[in-house]
């Protein structure tokens, strides 16, 4: 942990997604899932697809804080434009799922077509 603080501290987004990643997963350091949001956003502001992707998760299923199928979408199609399969996967999966956002098979179908298409 100290290496990727030390790391963070001098501008290494990928530190900052890791960190994150050790408090979602409770990695070495007690899980908390408001300091891995936290963390997660610092990255997804630098423009880390999978913190966006982790956010989208997060706000996805409600861990550690509340369920926001909004808040979720968002996150999941900025991770998406930036090429992030697991988020056009999910991204689908909502659509699919009507989770939170009108049921829309079709775009359920572009999101699961354009992820399996970067494979």
């Amino acid at each position: 942990m100290e290496w990727y603080e030390r790391a963070a501290e001098v501008g290494q987004v990928s530190a900052v997604y890791n960190i994150g990643v050790l408090f979602a997963l409770g990695n070495g350091v007690p899980q908390d899932f408001m300091k891995a949001k936290k963390y997660f956003e610092r990255a997804a502001a630098a423009g880390n697809d999978e913190a966006m992707y982790k956010l989208g998760v997060l706000y996805y299923i409600g861990q550690g804080i509340d369920k926001n199928p909004k808040q979720a979408k968002a996150w999941l199609e900025r991770a998406s434009v930036s090429g992030n399969i697991n988020a056009m996967t999910a991204l689908g999966n909502m659509y699919e799922k009507g989770f939170g956002i009108p049921k829309n098979i079709q775009k359920a179908e572009y999101w699961y077509k354009r992820a399996a298409s970067q494979e």
